[in-house]
């Protein structure tokens, strides 16, 4: 009888927590990310009047066809045209993760030539509403086929509203940097992300030397004249040590401390414009994956917040 009761209870207390994960996991979707256009536009307002501008991702990541692929491509020019509807927003953009448009199994010629159209095509449609298409980072992976693509728009075809955001986490970033200083020097425009990392598989320097890096990064891109803005969820460390008015900050909504940090005194003196990265899907495969990084990012979110 005891052993019964024993194992009822702990059971029951297994339920318990499931249950609990599975209530903070929809809590913690419902904070980072949206799932309905009319609460993302109405956050994207509040933002606006604060004079913060936004970038809207629409997570869409483990693509699983072509026609999945042109679904998010509609996806973004439906948002495009909103960002541009009645009043228009001052500052808004869109920011992509390549690897959405091309399957993961494909040759990475086939993923270069597939991500290659349909990234022209975005810039081509956001450009003509002078609205720009950031480039999420990537795995280290996917430089393969994406580095070209940016060169490929950039360099040869003259397009100046692709941005994309780097790795500092990484120890080859100052040497892609200077790359990316060279495409600039030969007439090439766009702005450079310089991110802390969301991939610790990818991870090569701890907190202080990514700080180190993205500073490093951030004079080298401000000494020629390239718009450079610190991409950083967690912590704005790097842009306190910046000349006032040199560097953008980008931050990710959802986070407490970073409503506060935008709209602080502080990052309003320091930071030249304030921005905010916001995640958009219509279901929870495509969300999970994303809050999911983000919990192993700050496992502490889990149960703070």
């Amino acid at each position: 009888m005891e052993d019964a009761a024993l194992l009822f209870y702990a059971g029951l207390s297994v339920l318990v927590l499931a249950g609990l994960a599975v209530w903070r996991g929809i809590y913690l979707i419902n904070k980072f990310t949206f799932r309905d256009l009319k609460k993302l536009f109405l956050k994207i307002e509040e933002y606006d009047k604060e004079g913060i501008g936004v970038l809207i991702n629409v997570a869409a990541e483990n693509c699983r066809s072509e026609k999945e692929a042109g679904f998010l491509l509609r996806s973004y020019f439906l948002i495009l045209s909103i960002l541009n509807g009645s009043g228009g927003m001052k500052n808004g953009h869109i920011s992509v993760k390549p690897s959405s448009f091309v399957l993961s199994g494909w040759p990475a010629e086939k993923k270069k030539e597939k991500f290659e159209a349909a990234l022209s095509q975005l810039a081509d449609f956001a450009g003509k509403r002078n609205r720009r298409v950031w480039l999420d980072e990537e795995r280290s992976a996917d430089e393969e086929w994406v580095e070209p693509v940016k060169r490929a728009l950039v360099c040869d075809r003259g397009i100046t509203n692709l941005s994309w955001r780097i790795r500092c986490y990484r120890r080859d970033a100052f040497r892609r940097i200077t790359e990316y200083v060279n495409w600039h020097k030969q007439g090439a425009s766009f702005s450079i992300g310089l991110c802390r990392g969301a991939y610790p598989e990818d991870g090569e320097l701890d907190e202080n030397e990514t700080a180190e890096n993205i500073l490093r990064c951030a004079r080298l891109l401000a000494d020629n004249s390239i718009d450079c803005v610190i991409a950083s969820h967690t912590a704005i460390k790097p842009i306190t040590n910046a000349k006032s008015g040199t560097f953008s900050l980008h931050m990710l909504h959802g986070r407490e401390e970073v409503d506060t940090a935008l709209k602080s005194i502080l990052v309003k003196e320091l930071a030249k414009s304030r921005g905010v990265y916001m995640i958009y899907g219509r279901s929870l495969r495509s969300l999970l994956p994303y809050v999911l990084r983000r919990l192993l990012e700050k496992p502490a979110l889990f149960w703070t917040q």
